[in-house]
């Protein structure tokens, strides 16, 4: 797919294709948003949220095309995963990555984006450096809201969500 159609996908507003609920619950481990674009082909995308049952503060919010099987955008808040970002090469990677080309991001909260040339999210952006994102560290559940919220507002989810946290 290419790279300026993507793009229009994230940018383009949305809304949750089942409007009558609007809720994560953040004591499943996974759950599934199917979500259409406000463009003419009504384009969906399917939200994954998914939660680890071992590591707190570890959470994965995964935007993809069900109807192509291609991954667009992926935020993952765990600390311990490392990733080194491909060389970047002009004309291939768009200009905004050109900082982050060969870089290891490790042992931060992150954004995997899509990048035509490397279509299984090798691209990596910290967290800290997208102005959208303002939560730094993921040590309760609030901050897990936050970025759900966040994360929503950066995909244009019209939607306002219900964020339920589990009782403990």
């Amino acid at each position: 797919m290419k790279q300026e159609e993507v793009k229009d996908i994230i940018e383009v507003l949305k809304r949750l294709a089942d409007s009558e609920n609007p809720t994560i619950d953040l004591a499943k481990r996974q759950q599934e948003k199917l979500l259409t674009c406000k463009n003419e082909q009504n384009t969906p995308v399917q939200w994954s949220i998914n939660k680890s049952q071992f590591y707190k503060g570890k959470i994965s919010l995964n935007c993809r095309l069900p109807n192509a099987n291609i991954n667009i955008l992926r935020l993952d808040t765990a600390p311990v995963n490392q990733h080194t970002n491909p060389s970047f090469k002009k004309g291939i990677v768009p200009d905004w990555l050109e900082n982050y080309g060969g870089i290891v991001i490790k042992e931060q909260a992150h954004l995997h984006v899509y990048v035509e040339s490397f279509p299984s999210l090798e691209w990596v952006v910290p967290l800290s450096d997208i102005s959208s994102f303002d939560v730094k560290s993921f040590e309760n559940l609030d901050d897990i809201v936050k970025v759900i919220v966040q994360f929503a507002r950066y995909i244009k989810l019209e939607n306002e969500l219900n964020v339920l946290k589990p009782l403990l």
